[in-house]
């Protein structure tokens, strides 16, 4: 029996998304242009395999242009491509052959963005804790992360930095009692990704040094 498009309907919440289905059964989603560029219509289909390389082809296209503006503002996580995509309701295949395209041509890659994201924040006085946390929670994988922390975040260097933050709200906290401005710093300090350890030892190197200068 030959397979045959019995329907073409907008798919659910998605705009610009036409769900295809083969038979009664949902076989694709695409986008509009796609159908309007294969002329997708209700009827027999000769080739179903060749029909879905077809469609392949096309969903990429206008996948990568849906992604262009996102992946021009900064560097991005193989996850966020992904989450993206499906967002605007790319089918898994398409969404996983996109990624790999941009992976081997290197506009995106998980280690390439920890390493950005890890300079970045280190540039704003974001804690290895934090950094980490963050990375993690745009999908990259451990090793990508391990490998950027490493390469460019000493753990000497947590002190300096968490002391280069913390200076500026010090000044702040001179008006309330010595306990309050402990806990308001050091809660300061582990926000911004540092350690417990760190945010103690600047606490202690701030009043030590502005009783000396008293």
């Amino acid at each position: 029996m030959t397979p045959a498009i019995t329907t073409i309907v907008p798919q659910a919440g998605k705009k610009n998304r036409l769900s295809v289905l083969v038979d009664g059964e949902v076989w694709m989603n695409v986008h509009k242009a796609t159908a309007k560029n294969l002329h997708l219509v209700l009827g027999e289909i000769d080739n179903l395999g060749r029909l879905g390389e077809e469609i392949l082809r096309c969903e990429k296209i206008c996948g990568f242009e849906q992604i262009a503006k996102f992946l021009s503002l900064r560097p991005r996580s193989e996850k966020e491509i992904h989450l993206r995509l499906s967002r605007y309701g790319y089918d898994q295949a398409v969404i996983k052959a996109i990624v790999k395209e941009l992976a081997e041509k290197r506009i995106v890659g998980d280690f390439c963005f920890a390493r950005w994201w890890v300079s970045e924040g280190m540039r704003i006085g974001k804690g290895r804790i934090r950094l980490r946390q963050e990375l993690v929670s745009k999908g990259v994988p451990a090793e990508a992360i391990d490998s950027a922390l490493h390469g460019q975040y000493s753990e000497e260097d947590d002190f300096s930095r968490a002391l280069e933050i913390a200076r500026r709200r010090f000044a702040r906290l001179k008006k309330v009692d010595r306990n309050t401005a402990q806990s308001r710093m050091m809660g300061f300090i582990q926000r911004r990704g540092f350690s417990h350890g760190t945010a103690r030892e600047v606490w202690q190197y701030l009043t030590v040094k502005d009783r000396g200068s008293g």
